[in-house]
Protein backbone atom coordinates (compact mmCIF):
# COMPACT_ATOMS: atom_id res chain seq x y z
CA UNK A 1 0.00 0.00 0.00
CA UNK A 2 2.98 2.30 0.53
CA UNK A 3 4.44 1.78 -2.94
CA UNK A 4 2.72 4.81 -4.62
CA UNK A 5 4.65 7.07 -2.23
CA UNK A 6 7.89 5.77 -3.67
CA UNK A 7 6.89 6.99 -7.14
CA UNK A 8 6.05 10.44 -5.85
CA UNK A 9 9.37 10.79 -4.05
CA UNK A 10 11.63 9.73 -6.90
CA UNK A 11 11.32 7.62 -10.07
CA UNK A 12 14.85 6.40 -9.40
CA UNK A 13 13.77 5.04 -6.05
CA UNK A 14 10.93 3.16 -7.74
CA UNK A 15 13.42 1.40 -9.97
CA UNK A 16 15.73 0.65 -7.04
CA UNK A 17 12.90 -0.50 -4.84
CA UNK A 18 11.61 -2.76 -7.59
CA UNK A 19 15.04 -4.31 -7.91
CA UNK A 20 15.14 -4.80 -4.14
CA UNK A 21 11.77 -6.53 -4.22
CA UNK A 22 12.80 -8.78 -7.06
CA UNK A 23 16.05 -9.74 -5.38
CA UNK A 24 14.29 -10.36 -2.07
CA UNK A 25 11.67 -12.50 -3.78
CA UNK A 26 14.35 -14.65 -5.36
CA UNK A 27 16.08 -14.99 -1.98
CA UNK A 28 12.80 -15.91 -0.30
CA UNK A 29 11.99 -18.59 -2.87
CA UNK A 30 15.52 -19.98 -2.70
CA UNK A 31 15.50 -20.15 1.11
CA UNK A 32 11.87 -21.09 1.63
CA UNK A 33 12.39 -24.79 1.11
CA UNK A 34 15.22 -24.85 3.64
CA UNK A 35 13.11 -23.04 6.21
CA UNK A 36 10.26 -25.47 5.81
CA UNK A 37 12.52 -28.49 6.01
CA UNK A 38 13.90 -27.28 9.33
CA UNK A 39 10.54 -27.63 11.05
CA UNK A 40 11.34 -31.16 12.16
CA UNK A 41 14.52 -29.87 13.75
CA UNK A 42 12.56 -27.46 15.96
CA UNK A 43 10.84 -30.35 17.71
CA UNK A 44 12.69 -30.90 20.94
CA UNK A 45 13.75 -34.28 22.20
CA UNK A 46 11.55 -35.58 24.97
CA UNK A 47 12.86 -34.82 28.45
CA UNK A 48 14.22 -37.76 30.38
CA UNK A 49 11.51 -39.66 32.24
CA UNK A 50 13.26 -38.98 35.53
CA UNK A 51 12.88 -35.23 34.97
CA UNK A 52 9.12 -35.57 34.59
CA UNK A 53 9.02 -37.79 37.66
CA UNK A 54 11.16 -35.37 39.64
CA UNK A 55 8.92 -32.46 38.68
CA UNK A 56 5.91 -34.59 39.53
CA UNK A 57 6.91 -34.53 43.21
CA UNK A 58 6.21 -30.78 43.43
CA UNK A 59 3.11 -28.64 43.52
CA UNK A 60 3.72 -25.96 40.92
CA UNK A 61 1.50 -22.95 40.11
CA UNK A 62 1.80 -21.23 36.74
CA UNK A 63 -0.20 -18.07 35.88
CA UNK A 64 -0.38 -17.21 32.19
CA UNK A 65 -2.48 -16.32 29.16
CA UNK A 66 -2.37 -17.53 25.54
CA UNK A 67 1.35 -18.24 25.00
CA UNK A 68 1.33 -19.85 28.42
CA UNK A 69 -1.50 -22.06 27.22
CA UNK A 70 0.75 -23.06 24.32
CA UNK A 71 3.36 -24.16 26.85
CA UNK A 72 0.79 -26.13 28.85
CA UNK A 73 -0.25 -27.84 25.61
CA UNK A 74 3.39 -28.73 25.09
CA UNK A 75 3.55 -30.24 28.57
CA UNK A 76 0.45 -32.29 27.81
CA UNK A 77 2.10 -33.56 24.63
CA UNK A 78 5.27 -34.52 26.49
CA UNK A 79 3.24 -36.25 29.16
CA UNK A 80 1.34 -38.35 26.63
CA UNK A 81 2.55 -41.92 26.63
CA UNK A 82 4.35 -41.61 29.96
CA UNK A 83 3.36 -42.80 33.41
CA UNK A 84 0.29 -40.73 34.31
CA UNK A 85 1.72 -40.22 37.78
CA UNK A 86 4.88 -38.61 36.37
CA UNK A 87 3.29 -35.20 35.90
CA UNK A 88 -0.28 -34.28 36.79
CA UNK A 89 -1.53 -31.15 34.99
CA UNK A 90 -4.54 -29.47 36.60
CA UNK A 91 -6.48 -26.25 36.05
CA UNK A 92 -6.65 -24.01 39.10
CA UNK A 93 -10.43 -24.35 39.37
CA UNK A 94 -10.03 -28.12 39.65
CA UNK A 95 -7.25 -28.03 42.24
CA UNK A 96 -7.87 -28.69 45.94
CA UNK A 97 -5.64 -28.07 49.00
CA UNK A 98 -5.33 -31.78 49.72
CA UNK A 99 -4.47 -32.67 46.11
CA UNK A 100 -1.33 -34.69 45.51
CA UNK A 101 1.58 -32.92 43.74
CA UNK A 102 0.53 -31.34 40.45
CA UNK A 103 1.33 -28.71 37.85
CA UNK A 104 -1.50 -26.23 38.50
CA UNK A 105 -2.14 -23.49 35.96
CA UNK A 106 -4.60 -20.67 35.34
CA UNK A 107 -5.24 -17.91 32.84
CA UNK A 108 -5.13 -14.85 35.09
CA UNK A 109 -5.42 -11.16 34.35
CA UNK A 110 -6.08 -9.39 31.08
CA UNK A 111 -3.79 -9.12 28.07
CA UNK A 112 -2.44 -5.60 27.75
CA UNK A 113 -2.42 -5.04 31.51
CA UNK A 114 0.82 -6.46 32.95
CA UNK A 115 0.33 -4.89 36.37
CA UNK A 116 -3.16 -6.38 36.54
CA UNK A 117 -1.71 -9.80 35.74
CA UNK A 118 0.76 -9.48 38.58
CA UNK A 119 -2.04 -8.39 40.92
CA UNK A 120 -4.07 -11.46 39.94
CA UNK A 121 -1.06 -13.71 40.52
CA UNK A 122 -0.46 -12.19 43.95
CA UNK A 123 -4.15 -12.50 44.85
CA UNK A 124 -4.22 -16.19 43.90
CA UNK A 125 -1.26 -16.91 46.17
CA UNK A 126 -2.61 -14.80 49.03
CA UNK A 127 -5.97 -16.56 48.80
CA UNK A 128 -4.49 -19.92 49.77
CA UNK A 129 -2.09 -21.12 47.09
CA UNK A 130 0.93 -19.49 48.70
CA UNK A 131 0.82 -21.93 51.61
CA UNK A 132 -0.03 -25.03 49.56
CA UNK A 133 2.31 -24.97 46.55
CA UNK A 134 6.09 -25.40 46.41
CA UNK A 135 6.78 -23.32 43.31
CA UNK A 136 4.98 -20.38 41.67
CA UNK A 137 5.64 -18.23 38.63
CA UNK A 138 3.79 -15.99 36.24
CA UNK A 139 4.43 -15.10 32.61
CA UNK A 140 3.58 -11.94 30.73
CA UNK A 141 2.44 -12.06 27.10
CA UNK A 142 3.88 -10.24 24.10
CA UNK A 143 0.77 -8.04 23.94
CA UNK A 144 1.61 -6.65 27.38
CA UNK A 145 4.44 -4.66 25.80
CA UNK A 146 3.82 -2.08 23.10
CA UNK A 147 6.10 0.59 21.67
CA UNK A 148 5.01 3.13 24.31
CA UNK A 149 5.10 0.80 27.35
CA UNK A 150 6.96 2.15 30.39
CA UNK A 151 9.23 -0.86 30.76
CA UNK A 152 10.96 0.31 33.91
CA UNK A 153 7.62 0.89 35.65
CA UNK A 154 6.36 -2.58 34.70
CA UNK A 155 9.58 -4.21 35.88
CA UNK A 156 9.72 -2.27 39.15
CA UNK A 157 6.13 -3.19 39.94
CA UNK A 158 6.83 -6.84 39.18
CA UNK A 159 10.03 -6.93 41.25
CA UNK A 160 8.43 -5.21 44.24
CA UNK A 161 5.43 -7.55 44.10
CA UNK A 162 7.66 -10.63 43.99
CA UNK A 163 9.75 -9.36 46.91
CA UNK A 164 6.62 -8.86 49.01
CA UNK A 165 5.37 -12.33 48.10
CA UNK A 166 8.69 -13.88 49.08
CA UNK A 167 8.58 -12.12 52.44
CA UNK A 168 5.04 -13.35 53.09
CA UNK A 169 5.74 -16.91 51.90
CA UNK A 170 9.42 -17.59 52.73
CA UNK A 171 9.16 -21.31 51.93
CA UNK A 172 7.72 -20.66 48.47
CA UNK A 173 10.06 -20.85 45.48
CA UNK A 174 9.22 -17.97 43.16
CA UNK A 175 10.53 -18.32 39.62
CA UNK A 176 10.63 -15.78 36.81
CA UNK A 177 10.09 -15.79 33.02
CA UNK A 178 11.17 -13.42 30.27
CA UNK A 179 8.44 -11.99 28.05
CA UNK A 180 7.76 -13.81 24.78
CA UNK A 181 8.62 -12.12 21.50
CA UNK A 182 7.07 -12.14 18.03
CA UNK A 183 8.10 -12.64 14.42
CA UNK A 184 9.06 -9.33 12.82
CA UNK A 185 8.27 -8.26 9.30
CA UNK A 186 10.76 -9.59 6.76
CA UNK A 187 11.04 -10.19 3.05
CA UNK A 188 10.53 -7.67 0.23
CA UNK A 189 8.35 -5.21 2.16
CA UNK A 190 10.81 -5.06 5.06
CA UNK A 191 13.69 -4.46 2.67
CA UNK A 192 11.85 -1.60 0.99
CA UNK A 193 10.87 -0.05 4.33
CA UNK A 194 14.48 -0.08 5.50
CA UNK A 195 15.64 1.37 2.19
CA UNK A 196 13.28 4.37 2.45
CA UNK A 197 14.00 4.90 6.15
CA UNK A 198 10.87 3.31 7.61
CA UNK A 199 10.78 0.70 10.36
CA UNK A 200 9.51 -2.79 9.50
CA UNK A 201 6.53 -4.00 11.51
CA UNK A 202 7.03 -5.17 15.11
CA UNK A 203 10.64 -3.99 15.46
CA UNK A 204 9.78 -1.29 18.06
CA UNK A 205 7.51 -3.60 20.07
CA UNK A 206 10.10 -6.37 20.21
CA UNK A 207 12.70 -3.79 21.25
CA UNK A 208 10.51 -2.89 24.24
CA UNK A 209 10.13 -6.57 25.14
CA UNK A 210 13.89 -6.98 24.94
CA UNK A 211 14.38 -4.02 27.29
CA UNK A 212 12.15 -5.73 29.83
CA UNK A 213 13.91 -9.05 29.32
CA UNK A 214 17.32 -7.48 29.84
CA UNK A 215 16.10 -6.13 33.18
CA UNK A 216 14.84 -9.60 34.10
CA UNK A 217 18.16 -11.20 33.14
CA UNK A 218 20.15 -8.63 35.09
CA UNK A 219 17.99 -9.14 38.20
CA UNK A 220 17.38 -12.89 38.16
CA UNK A 221 19.72 -14.43 35.58
CA UNK A 222 22.39 -15.48 38.07
CA UNK A 223 19.96 -16.89 40.62
CA UNK A 224 19.09 -19.99 38.62
CA UNK A 225 15.43 -18.99 38.85
CA UNK A 226 14.93 -17.33 35.47
CA UNK A 227 13.35 -19.25 32.59
CA UNK A 228 14.49 -17.36 29.50
CA UNK A 229 11.55 -18.03 27.21
CA UNK A 230 12.53 -15.29 24.76
CA UNK A 231 16.00 -16.77 24.27
CA UNK A 232 14.49 -20.17 23.45
CA UNK A 233 12.07 -18.57 20.98
CA UNK A 234 14.99 -16.88 19.22
CA UNK A 235 17.29 -19.92 19.08
CA UNK A 236 17.45 -22.89 16.75
CA UNK A 237 18.40 -26.23 18.32
CA UNK A 238 22.15 -26.50 18.78
CA UNK A 239 22.77 -22.91 17.71
CA UNK A 240 23.26 -19.52 19.35
CA UNK A 241 20.52 -16.87 19.31
CA UNK A 242 20.47 -14.80 16.14
CA UNK A 243 19.75 -11.17 17.03
CA UNK A 244 19.20 -8.44 14.48
CA UNK A 245 20.24 -4.82 14.97
CA UNK A 246 17.69 -2.09 15.58
CA UNK A 247 18.75 1.45 16.45
CA UNK A 248 22.21 0.20 17.35
CA UNK A 249 20.96 -2.46 19.79
CA UNK A 250 20.50 -6.19 19.48
CA UNK A 251 16.94 -7.33 18.94
CA UNK A 252 15.70 -10.89 19.37
CA UNK A 253 12.73 -12.14 17.39
CA UNK A 254 10.58 -15.25 17.41
CA UNK A 255 11.87 -17.59 14.70
CA UNK A 256 9.27 -17.92 11.91
CA UNK A 257 9.44 -21.72 11.97
CA UNK A 258 8.31 -21.71 15.61
CA UNK A 259 4.97 -20.03 14.93
CA UNK A 260 1.97 -20.24 12.62
CA UNK A 261 0.62 -16.75 13.31
CA UNK A 262 3.72 -14.73 14.21
CA UNK A 263 3.16 -14.72 17.97
CA UNK A 264 1.92 -18.04 19.31
CA UNK A 265 3.85 -21.30 19.32
CA UNK A 266 3.15 -24.09 16.87
CA UNK A 267 3.10 -27.75 17.94
CA UNK A 268 6.84 -28.35 17.51
CA UNK A 269 7.75 -25.17 19.38
CA UNK A 270 5.28 -25.99 22.15
CA UNK A 271 7.07 -29.26 22.81
CA UNK A 272 10.48 -27.64 22.55
CA UNK A 273 9.64 -24.92 25.08
CA UNK A 274 7.82 -27.35 27.38
CA UNK A 275 10.82 -29.69 27.37
CA UNK A 276 13.11 -26.82 28.33
CA UNK A 277 10.67 -25.80 31.07
CA UNK A 278 10.62 -29.33 32.53
CA UNK A 279 14.42 -29.40 32.66
CA UNK A 280 14.47 -25.92 34.20
CA UNK A 281 11.90 -26.72 36.87
CA UNK A 282 13.58 -29.99 37.75
CA UNK A 283 16.95 -28.29 38.26
CA UNK A 284 16.01 -24.85 39.62
CA UNK A 285 16.98 -24.25 43.28
CA UNK A 286 14.55 -25.72 45.82
CA UNK A 287 11.80 -26.63 43.34
CA UNK A 288 11.53 -30.17 44.66
CA UNK A 289 10.40 -30.68 48.28
CA UNK A 290 13.23 -31.78 50.55
CA UNK A 291 11.29 -34.84 51.75
CA UNK A 292 11.14 -36.32 48.23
Amino acid sequence: MGFPMLYVRSPLRVVAATLCIAAAAVFTIACGEGMASSSSETASTRPAAELLTRLGHSRVFFAHQSVGQNIVAGLEALRAGTDAAALRIVKLEDATPEMTPAFIHARLGTNGDPKGKTDAFVAALENGLGNSVDVAFQKYCFVDFEANTDVRAVFNYYRTSMEKLQQRFPKLTILHVTAPIVVVQSGPRAIVKKWIGRTPDYYPENAVREQFNELMRAEYGRTGRLFDLAAIEATRPGAAPEPILFQGRRLYTLLPEYSSDGGHLNDDAQRRVASALVAFLASAPHTVPAHQ
